[in-house]
């Protein structure tokens, strides 16, 4: 077993990576019981049992405001939050904004950091990715009315208007059309008006970058969009 992990863009900071776990399952407490049981003479019900009395133990050390420490494991302490306006304020079960602060032991990190073994998973680089392409008018789809709306869905599609060289694109041949009437222009979806004067079959790009000074990316749609006839 390793730890699978992929190197990700930092979108808030320009030629910056971070590592990201890629998460897979999630063990449950029913496979942790298992485990246990079959690595031990406890009965399934026995170690539900202790399990049970441990979270109502450590329910009761938190109710009464105290920090529970599991040696080699975690701990667990009761904070309050909350800003106000006077010394006087009361602080009742109905109003009260309770957290419960976790801290892991130092010692657990340091078991799986000499246990763990790590695996990188290929890259994915973020970029405009159109799914659909819609005409408004005649609700079809890959095909586009002079002058109508049309609508874009997909993910990351999001640009900003401010910049010229960002936005949805056009082209049946050289030079290629910018978009610029907008009613929709958000990360998931794009309303737009075509332009009454384009004549042919259409590419569809958008260009956009995440960050001010980010690079701009570009996602072209994977089909050819016709001209109603």
């Amino acid at each position: 077993m390793s730890i699978h992990y992929r190197i990700e863009e930092n979108s808030l900071k320009d030629n910056s990576y971070y590592a990201r776990v890629m998460r897979a399952d999630t063990v449950t407490l029913a496979q942790l019981v298992t485990n246990i049981a079959a690595k031990t003479s406890l009965s399934p019900s026995d170690i539900n049992g202790v399990v049970t009395a441990l979270i109502e133990e450590v329910t009761q050390a938190l109710v009464a405001g105290n920090t529970a420490e599991i040696d080699g494991l975690v701990s667990f302490t009761p904070t309050l939050t909350g800003s106000f306006e006077t010394q006087d304020y009361v602080i009742t079960r109905a109003n009260a904004q309770l957290k419960i602060s976790t801290q892991e032991n130092q010692a657990l990190r340091g078991k799986v950091a000499a246990q763990a073994t790590y695996v990188r998973e290929s890259s994915v680089v973020k970029i405009p990715a159109i799914a659909s392409f819609f005409d408004v008018a005649t609700q079809t789809y890959d095909q586009y009315t002079p002058g109508s709306i049309i609508r874009l869905e997909g993910e990351n599609l999001k640009f900003n208007l401010a910049q010229p060289d960002e936005g949805v694109f056009v082209h049946a041949s050289v030079p290629e059309v910018r978009l610029t009437v907008y009613s929709m222009a958000g990360p998931k979806r794009v309303d737009a008006l075509i332009p009454a004067d384009l004549t042919g079959n259409l590419t569809v790009l958008v260009r956009t970058r995440y960050t001010p000074e980010g690079n701009l990316r570009q996602g072209t749609y994977h089909r050819t969009v016709a001209k109603v006839t």
